[in-house]
């Protein structure tokens, strides 16, 4: 059934008898898929989700709803929208943080920035800044692909999905790996 059809015939629900026709009716499910879909996946987006990771945890979010309704163990308090944001949120939540811990040491790496190379401020840590700086130039003069990805991550200050979006990686953890490695090749050029 088309979504104009499915408004028409549940706009005058409540929310309580969506989700009990919900059971007895497959077009009440779909009524509250696409009626809620677009808040939600529009919600994980401003959290950096992208739009297939939305897309598969709003699917899944939607089946805990229904499993919720089938086994009679949702007493539901706020509007339907909002639940199933919430489920979204927890579980995008709990993907980050799966993502995040297997990617610590690369954060941890990255985290500091060119100046936190050098300690403190000598005549030797000039030089080390000296030859940063022109090692950074010859990567520009050359072409080099490490100079747009340490300029985007030092200067412009992106994100790995910035870089990644803006350097056609596949994946954040790509931009972040590349990064990584250019960023070890330009210490090791400077001797630090």
């Amino acid at each position: 059934m088309k979504s104009a059809n499915l408004y028409t015939k549940f706009k005058n629900y409540s929310e309580q008898e969506l989700l009990n026709e919900m059971l007895k009716n497959e077009d009440a499910f779909n009524f509250i898929y696409l009626k809620c879909k677009e808040p939600c996946i529009n919600f994980m987006k401003k959290m950096n989700a992208n739009v297939e990771d939305a897309s598969d945890i709003y699917q899944d979010a939607t089946i805990v709803l229904y499993e919720k309704i089938q086994n009679k163990s949702l007493k539901l308090t706020v509007k339907i929208e909002t639940y199933l944001t919430s489920i979204c949120k927890y579980q995008l939540l709990s993907r980050f943080n799966n993502v995040k811990s297997k990617n610590t040491i690369f954060e941890e790496n990255l985290e500091e920035k060119y100046d936190d190379w050098i300690e403190e401020e000598n005549e030797s840590n000039t030089e080390k800044m000296n030859v940063l700086l022109k090692e950074f130039d010859i990567l520009r003069t050359n072409n080099d692909k490490c100079y747009e990805r340490l300029r985007l991550f030092y200067y412009e200050n992106l994100s790995m999905k910035e870089i990644a979006k803006k350097l056609n990686f596949d994946t954040e953890v790509s931009a972040r790996n590349q990064v990584h490695k250019c960023r070890k090749e330009l210490k090791m050029k400077i001797g630090v």
